[in-house]
């Protein structure tokens, strides 16, 4: 019974009744906080939202950050040793996407991908990328959005689990 209970969590209703949650309706202020806070904290919550974007120059190969912190969060590193070259970030990638090497060669308009990232203590951190190429000539420039995924790489794996 107590594990029905933690499957298919409970809405109070006004009249102190209770009635089961279809997960669609909000529930009231306190019901089932303690199903949201440890759902939360296994799905890594504090990466919900982590992402930065980044501009490749083929001429020389160096990235530019939008947001240095969030590239930090997501490298694993300090802040002044974020990958700054396109060899130093594929170096930090644990299988390469072929469609990303791909694009960064120029050989694709634009690209999507999952991988992961081999992080300064060695774990690996799921992210998907985006990208697409603007301008021509020398202005050409890689524009691309990065993002954590680990939290739904997660969720996924204990559901196949």
């Amino acid at each position: 019974m107590v594990k029905n209970a933690e499957a298919f969590p409970l809405n109070n209703n006004q009249d102190g009744s209770a009635q089961e949650s279809d997960g669609d309706q909000p529930s009231p202020a306190g019901a089932n906080e303690h199903v949201v806070a440890a759902t939360d904290a296994s799905n890594g919550a504090s990466d919900r939202g982590l992402q930065t974007m980044f501009e490749f120059d083929p001429s020389d190969g160096s990235l530019s950050w939008s947001d240095a912190d969030a590239a930090s969060r997501i490298f694993g590193v300090e802040r002044q040793k974020v990958a700054a070259t396109s060899d130093a970030f594929s170096a930090c990638i644990i299988e390469e996407d072929e469609t990303r090497v791909a694009a960064f060669l120029g050989q694709k308009p634009s690209y999507s991908c999952e991988y992961q990232l081999r992080r300064a203590d060695g774990a690996g951190h799921w992210v998907e990328e985006r990208g697409g190429w603007i301008g021509s000539g020398s202005s050409r420039r890689l524009i691309s959005v990065i993002r954590s995924i680990e939290g739904r790489k997660r969720r996924e794996e204990q559901l196949s689990w």
